[in-house]
């Protein structure tokens, strides 16, 4: 696992999107997704920019739950400072909000 960069040898944080519209949960996704690898955090100096490994946005393995669709970005940091940066920032920016569309699970026990 340590070779692989995967937990618990890192720290990995979950967001899930879910929607009764399937594009919705996609597009709330990819924005976030699309915040997390913006070059911009890289020239400012963002100190998450170049350590914070993304996969997706991609369906969940269990991608409908009780009428919502669901679509996930994981998020792979060496600490978790960098996992915490990269999430206040979210926040900041009003991408990821506590609400019923949107969930964070930091190191999370299963990926379902």
């Amino acid at each position: 696992r340590e070779r692989a960069g995967l937990p618990p040898a890192t720290r990995m944080a979950r967001v899930v999107c879910r929607d009764e519209d399937p594009g919705k949960a996609q597009n709330a996704a990819a924005r976030i997704s699309d915040a997390l690898r913006r070059p911009a955090g890289i020239e400012a100096g963002v100190p998450w920019s170049k350590e914070l490994r993304v996969k997706g946005p991609m369906p969940c393995p269990i991608s409908r739950v009780a009428g919502y669709f669901r679509v996930s970005i994981e998020m792979l940091a060496p600490s978790a400072g960098v996992l915490q940066a990269a999430i206040t920032a979210l926040r900041n920016e009003g991408l990821v909000k506590s609400d019923e569309h949107t969930a964070v699970d930091v190191d999370p026990v299963a990926l379902l």
